[in-house]
């Protein structure tokens, strides 16, 4: 398998978290995501729904999908890691 390979609903998703996170922090709509990513609708729908599911999305009373609270534990996972190899490269060049 080369290692250029990559999965496309995965691209796609992180093109949805990216345009909520860069594009629409105030949320955007079903139809507003799939235009954005270029998607069709019952991709779009499939997707939205999916990452609701797992707590990456979440869709208020209007239908507006926002950033989910799960991505909250993931960020500060990744921001652990970001600190923890920063202090081991300190540590191993000193």
């Amino acid at each position: 398998m080369s290692s250029d390979y990559t999965v496309p609903a995965v691209v796609s998703a992180s093109q949805v978290l990216g345009h909520l996170a860069e594009e629409a922090p105030a949320g955007a709509t079903q139809a507003e995501l799939a235009r954005a990513i270029g998607l069709s609708k019952s991709t779009a729908h499939n997707m939205l729904r999916t990452l609701e599911q797992v707590g990456w999305l979440e869709r208020d009373a209007a239908r507006v999908y926002h950033l989910g609270a799960r991505l909250i534990g993931l960020g500060a996972a990744a921001n652990r890691r970001g600190r923890s190899a920063t202090v081991h490269r300190i540590e191993s060049n000193g």
